[in-house]
């Protein structure tokens, strides 16, 4: 029989016994039982915020002029996700298969994804840390505080966009910033934030005059800045002072790339015990600069980048470094968020350019791994959060097929491709795993998709890390 006919077959066999409730589903999953033995020590999430499989090869042809070269495609685990969250459609790859435009309609959300990334829980678009109730539900950052780890997040956007702040804190609304940031900030165990969102610099990483209005309780509520990021100009300023503390401690504070790059040096011994790092640029470290990423963006590297803010590489560097001061272990989620924004605004050259930055940050995080321990004490998870742009081969597709293929015009060429959306998919994303435990994913498949075989869940997912952090508790 064709190869691909009787994956159809298959697929179209599980949607069936799916709706008949005869596949396992994430409630039917014995999560002890999986991660029974796991000895982890470390676990590092990365999330390439908007990327779907399409988003990882356009990089791939770019940079390599051929697919599969980034170590992470010989991980033990190389399987696809689901992304959908209670507003959405659950995924249906017969769906999927025979209404090619049926992905564009009811998807999730980065805020209700990250929650089921950090919680296990499904929940509406725009929520954060919360349930369909909007009652709050553990995160990964906070089962991590409880079995005696370290845990901090790294993101190319500001530290309380959506997907930081799903790992972190409980709020109903994602645009929520100042409350957001300050619970962040004064309300979490966290022992490390580091990203973008400085009040007094521009997308250009350029400053901004520093007049600003306050009320009587140290609110801003006029003048150029903008600190709703940081958590309002009161707590930048007592970042600054050095007075700023979470329940634990204080917290150092550091906001020039100068001092980034000397903290990525820095051994663990030297760093502090808390860290916020606040690049100084406003929405994204690059993505956004100039005139924002564009559909005429179609030449890499054709904008100069800005050159005052770290990349996500450095950025990750320290956060590694300075939660590897726990013995007991850490869990750390690193974002290359900014994919999103360029592909919300259907620009494949910074899409190929955030693309770049984080895997290059990906190469960085294996070799920290391969020096700290090994993949025996730590283990690496690099997945989306869902796809953004509905990026796909040239020809589009009509209603009743569909060009999901890039053309690889060469290494250093942008490839044949086409974004139909400006919003967010329903598409399966990838999901790549590698170390102690990884096998466990592959006990939480969800079914067979008919382009990307086996897949899982990010709810399902969510909750398994909960079990492994949980069973791999250091001994008191």
């Amino acid at each position: 029989m064709n190869h691909f006919l009787s994956k159809i077959i298959l697929c179209s066999c599980l949607y069936f016994f799916s709706s008949c409730g005869l596949i396992n589903g994430e409630d039917a999953l014995d999560y002890k039982e999986m991660v029974k033995g796991c000895t982890n020590k470390n676990v590092i999430m990365m999330v390439c915020d908007g990327c779907g499989f399409n988003q990882f090869i356009a990089a791939d042809y770019f940079n390599y002029g051929e697919k599969g070269q980034q170590p992470f495609y010989s991980f033990p685990v190389t399987i696809a996700m689901s992304t959908y969250s209670k507003s959405a459609n659950v995924y249906s790859s017969q769906k999927a298969y025979s209404i090619p435009d049926w992905v564009r309609s009811k998807f999730t959300d980065s805020g209700a994804s990250a929650t089921a990334l950090a919680t296990g829980v499904k929940t509406n678009n725009n929520s954060i840390g919360v349930n369909s109730d909007k009652n709050p539900v553990k995160n990964v950052t906070e089962v991590a505080h409880e079995t005696g780890r370290s845990a901090g997040v790294v993101t190319s956007m500001p530290i309380s966009h959506a997907t930081p702040a799903g790992f972190t804190v409980h709020q109903a609304s994602r645009t929520n910033y100042t409350e957001i940031a300050q619970n962040m900030i004064t309300n979490t165990h966290l022992d490390v934030i580091l990203g973008a969102g400085h009040p007094l610099f521009d997308n250009n990483g350029v400053a901004v005059s520093a007049e600003v209005v306050l009320d009587s309780l140290g609110n801003s509520i006029g003048g150029t800045p903008f600190y709703d990021y940081i958590g309002g100009a009161s707590l930048y300023e007592k970042l600054k002072a050095g007075t700023a503390t979470n329940l634990d401690g204080s917290w150092a504070f550091i906001e020039s790339l100068s001092d980034f790059e000397k903290y990525a040096s820095f051994s663990s011994d030297s760093l502090p015990d808390r860290l916020i790092g606040i690049a100084p640029v406003l929405y994204s470290l690059q993505s956004s600069r100039g005139n924002g990423p564009m559909p005429s963006d179609t030449i890499v590297g054709e904008h100069p980048k800005n050159t005052t803010v770290p990349d996500l590489k450095t950025m990750s560097q320290i956060a590694l470094n300075l939660l590897n001061k726990n013995e007991n272990g850490f869990f750390l989620m690193i974002e290359g968020g900014a994919i999103d924004a360029a592909a919300h605004e259907k620009s494949i050259a910074r899409t190929i350019e955030e693309m770049t930055d984080f895997t290059a940050t990906v190469e960085q995080v294996i070799f920290w791994i391969e020096n700290h321990g090994g993949f025996e004490e730590n283990l690496l998870i690099i997945t989306a959060d869902h796809e953004t742009g509905f990026l796909i081969g040239p020809n589009g597709y009509t209603d009743k097929t569909i060009d999901y293929d890039l053309i690889n015009n060469g290494k250093g060429k942008v490839p044949g491709h086409s974004f139909h959306s400006s919003a967010h998919t329903n598409q399966l994303v990838p999901l790549f795993a590698k170390g102690e435990c990884a096998e466990s994913i592959e006990k939480t498949l969800q079914g067979i998709d008919f382009r990307h075989g086996s897949y899982t869940d990010n709810a399902v997912l969510g909750t398994l890390i909960h079990h492994i952090l949980i069973e791999s508790m250091p001994a008191e």
